[in-house]
């Protein structure tokens, strides 16, 4: 079971630069082996990315460098559980 407290402190972390009133969706998947490879090289790519944005931001001075796509379609073995929307206040 997760706390309130427990889930406080988890959005803290996932809203990081989030800016005032900006709305996020959170959702629980159940993954079987082909969303799970999916996730998995998204979470790679997205090491591997962050690295060079983080480099560029610095190079260049700017803000603005857009993240990578999220996934944009699920995999046949990716059944949406409970979704959620939150705005930062």
């Amino acid at each position: 079971m997760i706390t309130t407290m427990t889930v406080g402190k988890r959005l803290d972390v996932i809203w990081g630069s989030a800016t005032q009133g900006e709305t996020r969706v959170f959702a629980v998947n159940i993954v079987g082996p082909d969303g799970s490879a999916l996730i998995d090289y998204l979470r790679a790519a997205t090491q591997v990315y962050k690295t060079v944005r983080d480099a560029l931001q610095a190079a260049t001075g700017t803000k603005n460098i857009p993240y990578l796509p999220l996934i944009q379609r699920r995999t046949r073995d990716m059944i949406e559980c409970a979704r959620v929307e939150v705005r930062r206040v």
